[in-house]
């Protein structure tokens, strides 16, 4: 990532109040900030640094609101683990989440293998440590053998009902985390 410094502050145009922000040989206007206050990203992202947001007071507190800042959003990918499930026969698995703030939702996808497992069997590997227990659900390639989801606060997804021997899953669940 290049970061461009300004150090041109200059009017957009003759006829507006408006200040272009660009690099220093003007090759790039990065966005202008108008005269009524307005900040606008014209190219490239509006970036962070960490431990700052995006605060959303300007409508004042909602009774019992603690916080009005969004300062966490991420996407990625998580690499599930066998937990105590009884059957794990090389299974390939595309598994995602995003994370706002501090709502956590997975996505799994068993693409491949074979995974079985009795009532309440755990897997493991979750991207973020669940502050409490939540709930979710899962799907197979049989429409009735879906059950729910426990997720644990030991970062295990724990499976409701049981199945001997699946070679696709679906698994869909969020849940808050302290991080």
């Amino acid at each position: 990532m290049s970061t461009i410094k300004v150090t041109n502050l200059r009017h957009a145009s003759a006829t507006a109040n408006n200040i272009a922000l660009d690099s220093s040989n003007n090759a790039v206007v990065a966005g202008t900030l108008g005269c009524t206050g307005d900040l606008t990203v014209t190219s490239g992202n509006l970036v962070l640094s960490s431990g700052n947001g995006i605060d959303f007071s300007a409508n004042g507190n909602a009774a019992g609101m603690t916080s009005e800042l969004l300062d966490d959003y991420e996407e990625g990918t998580w690499t599930p683990t066998q937990g105590s499930f009884s059957t794990w026969t090389s299974p390939t698995f595309n598994a995602t989440y995003t994370k706002v703030g501090r709502l956590v939702t997975v996505v799994l996808y068993q693409t491949g293998g074979t995974v079985g497992w009795s009532a309440q069997q755990r897997m493991d590997g979750l991207p973020f440590t669940p502050s409490t227990p939540s709930t979710g659900y899962f799907t197979d390639n049989f429409p009735d053998q879906n059950g729910g989801i426990l997720v644990w606060t030991n970062s295990g997804l724990y499976f409701a009902s049981a199945s001997a021997s699946e070679t696709e899953i679906t698994v869909r669940a969020s849940y808050f985390t302290n991080s």
